[in-house]
């Protein structure tokens, strides 16, 4: 049961808003409501609210991605050549530029992080899909995951990766 809310984390994209509403932190773990505001012309579309956590390794560990893939855009396009060969050999694609997926350990959303262009110093930007666990679509079945997939800008990246950082500072320190 939340009892207030401690931090809110924000991922603006062009098509909705990406909310994780954390609560009741503990030094390792935290409630969190996942939740999804469109921008127009998209709010006819309707989302629940989902209920979940993370833990500090969730959140260090997105954080991470996130800033890294800004970091691998910035590099360029690898060619076809080195992304078959890479991709034949079970290899990392030159930073892995092309996708990077993340879920936290108890699956309440996946973020996959897509191929973009970027200069560094926030100019830049990369294509994100958001995918929410909708829960069971009955018994013995596989959940459902619902979500949208559009662009967010690297400043916007960035900015929700330093307020995890602050979310982190009050979690452990």
């Amino acid at each position: 049961m939340r009892q207030y809310t401690f931090a809110t984390l924000r991922l603006q994209t062009e098509a909705a808003t990406f909310l994780l509403e954390l609560a009741d932190p503990s030094d390792q773990w935290v409630d969190a409501n996942i939740r999804i505001i469109r921008e127009e012309p998209f709010a006819d579309f309707r989302f629940r609210d989902v209920q979940s956590w993370m833990n500090v390794d969730d959140l260090r560990s997105l954080r991470d991605r996130i800033r890294q893939h800004m970091r691998d855009v910035c590099k360029g396009p690898t060619d076809l050549m080195e992304f078959l060969h890479a991709h034949a050999h079970e290899e990392s694609v030159g930073g892995d530029r092309y996708g990077k997926h993340y879920v936290p350990q108890n699956l309440g959303f996946t973020l996959t992080l897509l191929a973009g262009e970027g200069k560094g110093e926030g100019d830049g930007g990369f294509g994100v899909t958001i995918l929410i666990n909708a829960g069971l679509a009955g018994k013995d079945k596989s959940p459902g995951f619902f979500g949208f997939d559009c662009a967010v800008d690297f400043r916007q990246a960035e900015s929700f990766c330093a307020d995890i950082e602050r979310v982190l500072t009050k979690m452990v320190g």
